[in-house]
């Protein structure tokens, strides 16, 4: 079935999460009226939010919370990438919040201001130890 002949909802149907509100498309998976408050357009397609979640899953977010999120995880060896995390991870929660990001990224994010402020601290941890004169140790 055409994608484009699904989206167009029948005269007088209602959002399904909205029962007040007029529907102004279908959702692509199953088939629900969904208003455009609810309607999360992904790849071409439309969804309502019930369906959205099982579609994006944890990596549904932005390229903003992708390179977060890796930033994150190299910053845990190059403490200064950890900075570049938590403002992009920051950018893309700021989005999010005014509605213009996907909301898919929002764990993503959220990980990677975490590992991102991990980076820091263990990168400010062998810059202190290397002011002071001491080789970082790396022995347990």
């Amino acid at each position: 079935m055409d994608a484009k002949a699904t989206s167009v909802p029948a005269t007088g149907a209602r959002c399904a999460q909205h029962p007040e509100t007029p529907a102004s498309g279908l959702c692509d998976r199953c088939g629900a009226f969904v208003c455009f408050e609810c309607e999360l357009p992904w790849e071409n397609r439309s969804y309502c939010p019930p369906c959205s979640h099982r579609v994006k899953g944890l990596f549904g977010g932005s390229w903003f919370s992708i390179f977060a999120a890796i930033a994150a995880f190299l910053s845990l060896g190059c403490g200064a990438l950890g900075l570049v995390a938590i403002v992009l991870a920051a950018v893309d929660l700021a989005r999010i919040a005014a509605g213009h990001g996907q909301r898919g990224g929002l764990k993503l994010d959220l990980i990677a201001i975490g590992l991102g402020v991990i980076g820091l601290a263990i990168g400010a941890a062998i810059v202190l130890r290397l002011a002071s004169g001491e080789a970082p140790s790396f022995d347990p």
